[in-house]
């Protein structure tokens, strides 16, 4: 599931028909975060789009001719056809960098990587390094809060990450991340999204997550 897709598909103004959109969200909605791996049946987008899924399989050879997917493996008896979606062509998509972040002097963790810093920090908890997360954390909401830089302060948010960390997992943690800042319910979208609103709002965030099966 990625909820970065769906808020830069939502976002993007594709010409796309209604139909289109839709399926082009469902898709989205299924992939991971760089596109790939969507594989709902044909049934589900139908359901999605509301339409029959004759027309699905007509939208979705529209979409690919357009370049907004491609077909990765097509379906078996087993399984549906796996879709990428190419998620370069949305408003706003960033590369994410690989590198690591480096420390600055204050013990704040700057925003600008340095290619030449390759090794992440030693704080783990339960096996899960807490360096990928703020990492991750730092990509993510400069991309969703339009530029926007953040600073990790260690003494204060490194604890409160690992304490997140031994209840929900990396993974976990990732996705209730990009709900926080794509969200647009009152609820969240009334504060300030940073990373002490995350730690305020997980059960919820959570919930949420789990309402739609993830």
């Amino acid at each position: 599931m990625s909820i970065y897709c769906v808020g830069l598909c939502l976002k993007t103004i594709t010409s796309l028909s209604l139909a289109e959109k839709f399926i082009l969200l469902a898709l989205c909605e299924k992939a991971d975060n760089d596109g790939r791996n969507a594989y709902p049946s044909v049934s589900t987008l139908a359901r999605y789009a509301e339409c029959s899924e004759r027309s699905v399989q007509r939208h979705l050879r529209s979409l690919e001719r357009q370049g907004w997917i491609a077909v990765r493996e097509k379906a078996t008896p087993r399984r549906p056809t796996n879709y990428s979606v190419a998620v370069l062509k949305f408003q706003g998509c960033q590369t994410v960098t690989p590198e690591v972040t480096p420390v600055t002097g204050r013990g704040d963790i700057a925003v600008a990587p340095d290619p030449s810093s390759t090794r992440p920090t030693s704080t783990q908890v339960n096996n899960l390094d807490v360096h990928t997360f703020v990492v991750f954390w730092i990509t993510l909401y400069a991309e969703k809060r339009l530029g926007a830089t953040y600073e990790i302060n260690k003494s204060r948010e490194i604890p409160m990450i690992k304490r997140l960390l031994k209840s929900y997992g990396l993974e976990r943690l990732k996705q209730m991340a990009e709900l926080l800042l794509v969200t647009d319910e009152v609820f969240i979208s009334s504060t300030d999204r940073g990373l002490s609103i995350l730690n305020a709002k997980k059960r919820w965030l959570d919930h949420l997550l789990r309402q739609h099966g993830r």
